[in-house]
């Protein structure tokens, strides 16, 4: 742990980029949510109940934090990588202390999560009916899993881009293009086989996914997570700053 500790300080310096931007931008999409429900509801006069089914099937959360921690996360290990060397960082201490800040910036972001929501909950949807925050791809059961659910996505979120990341430190742009290109074509397969496995039961978040139990969706997710960060310590590991 000691070993990491540097690695730890060198990446969370800039408190704005990590804790900072994470909790803004997760009270900034679900407020943002908030609002464009108020205009419907308020504005457009749409009816109430027409406005909460929308809003809970509304991924802004997912998409906006997740893309924002994505970046930060490849910017982490392409600008780091060569101060953390230089200083003496191994490349273990980089690479695994880096993913450790992963792994506490999505747990503040399930946190932040997790707190609006269960506002939320107590105050009946802003006292408005309208749920900017208890969506479906987080909630639709209890607080735990929504918190679970957040964790995992934002946590791979940034694995990805830091993979990502690596694979452009290693072989440049053209080698980031393939792996891009590939992972598209490796996601659609795997939705596709989805669809087809269980047509229309794809969006079933609480039985899981294509009708598999819940549990072993998410056992199967964190399992893709060590994966991923397995990976990313292979490709890093004979990294060279150039």
């Amino acid at each position: 742990m000691s070993r990491l500790a540097p690695v730890l300080k060198l990446n969370t310096v800039n408190r704005f980029a990590g804790a900072g931007m994470v909790v803004t931008v997760v009270t900034v999409s679900g407020m943002l949510s908030l609002l464009a429900g108020l205009v419907l509801h308020v504005v457009l006069d749409a009816p109430a109940g027409a406005v909460a089914e929308g809003l809970r099937h509304n991924q802004v959360l997912l998409w906006w934090p997740g893309i924002a921690l994505l970046v930060h996360a490849a910017q982490v290990v392409g600008t780091s990588t060569p101060l953390a060397l230089a200083l003496g960082a191994t490349r273990r201490s980089m690479w695994w202390g880096s993913v450790l800040v992963f792994v506490l910036l999505a747990l503040l972001a399930a946190a932040v999560l997790t707190v609006f929501l269960l506002l939320e909950r107590a105050t009946g949807g802003w006292f408005l009916g309208l749920p900017a925050f208890d969506t479906a791809i987080f909630a639709g059961g209890s607080p735990a899993r929504a918190a679970l659910v957040a964790f995992l996505l934002y946590l791979g979120a940034q694995l990805v881009g830091a993979v990502f990341a690596t694979v452009y430190v290693r072989g440049g742009p053209v080698a980031l293009t393939l792996s891009i290109i590939g992972t598209v074509v490796t996601t659609l397969a795997v939705l596709v086989w989805v669809a087809a496995s269980a047509p229309g039961s794809a969006a079933a978040l609480g039985t899981g996914a294509a009708g598999f139990p819940e549990g072993l969706v998410l056992l199967l997710a964190a399992a893709a997570l060590v994966l991923l960060a397995l990976l990313g310590w292979g490709l890093y590991r004979r990294i060279s700053v150039r």
